[in-house]
């Protein structure tokens, strides 16, 4: 009797033991490795603003040390060579205003900027707006490198009435049409910003579509 009580309480134990190394424990579970990561996605870019024009701007107290080499090597190196915007000119008034602001509107319209937006932009200074000879030889100088820094398409937005004499036609579109890597220059609608004839074109298929200039 002894011996059958001792046998069962052995089995019983053997069974307890059995269920036990049956359970799972850290060490023999099923290893299951975690969920991936997600992947960091890359920020959108920012649409360009209407003008792009940087929110906080210098404006230049005109002095003759402006057109120090100084002030000059600052404009070069914030109008990267080549430009990274499509380049808009701009010259002359309509309904006796400047074009400067229509130029800036056009510029969501063709991916551009004019040259007092890039240094705005880049270099967080405003291009004098001032007529003294110090400010229009730095308009000329900034005007220069812009139109040898450029690449490609170039734009330009006219007033009805254009200063002969002026930046536009004394020094920015001859210096485009020297430029090898400049393959059109075409004149935006002010009204449209839609292409509206072109003053320099080196093949036709450059300009298809377009017609010449009055005068080019």
């Amino acid at each position: 009797m002894m011996l059958s009580s001792s046998l069962a309480v052995f089995s019983l134990l053997l069974v307890v033991l059995g269920f036990a190394n049956a359970l799972p424990t850290d060490n023999n579970a099923e290893y299951r490795p975690p969920p991936p990561r997600p992947r960091p996605t890359k920020p959108s870019p920012r649409p360009p603003s209407p003008t792009g024009v940087a929110p906080t701007c210098v404006q230049p107290t005109l002095t003759a040390n402006e057109t120090a080499w100084s002030t000059k090597r600052f404009i070069s190196a914030n109008l990267p060579d080549p430009l990274k915007e499509a380049p808009i000119f701009w010259s002359g008034q309509a309904n006796n205003q400047s074009v400067v602001s229509i130029a800036e509107r056009c510029g969501a319209s063709v991916h551009g900027a004019t040259v007092g937006m890039m240094m705005c932009e880049n270099g967080h200074f405003t291009m004098p707006n001032s007529t003294t000879p110090a400010a229009h030889e730095l308009w000329n100088y900034a005007s220069e490198i812009f139109a040898n820094h450029t690449a490609g398409r170039a734009y330009t937005v006219l007033g009805s009435t254009v200063n002969p004499s002026g930046t536009w036609v004394k020094v920015e579109l001859p210096a485009l049409k020297r430029n090898k890597r400049v393959t059109s220059v075409v004149q935006l609608n002010r009204t449209t910003c839609a292409n509206d004839c072109y003053w320099y074109c080196t093949e036709p298929k450059n300009c298809a579509g377009i017609k010449p200039c009055e005068g080019a």
